[in-house]
């Protein structure tokens, strides 16, 4: 029997309507606070415009968590190329 690695895409794809919907806000651009260093996290008063009907305590923890591992990455992807050079 064979046990593949779950695809992070797939292992961390939102669970839930509102998840898919802030994902796609996000992603979609005009949601991410960005600076000298480049993606600094979620821009939530931005996301807020655009996700007026969703519940702000909904919409914060999900913008949080997304920020989280957006960010996370960012910072395995910097050093995986920092330790291959």
């Amino acid at each position: 029997m064979r046990v593949y690695a779950l695809c992070p895409q797939v292992e961390h794809a939102p669970r839930t309507l509102e998840g898919r919907a802030v994902l796609d806000m996000v992603l979609g651009g005009g949601c991410i606070r960005t600076g000298f260093a480049g993606m600094e996290g979620v821009d939530l008063p931005a996301l807020a415009d655009r996700l007026p009907d969703m519940d702000r305590d909904v919409r914060t923890e999900l913008a949080l968590a997304l920020e989280a591992g957006l960010m996370a990455g960012m910072s395995k992807k910097k050093s995986q190329a920092l330790s291959s050079t």
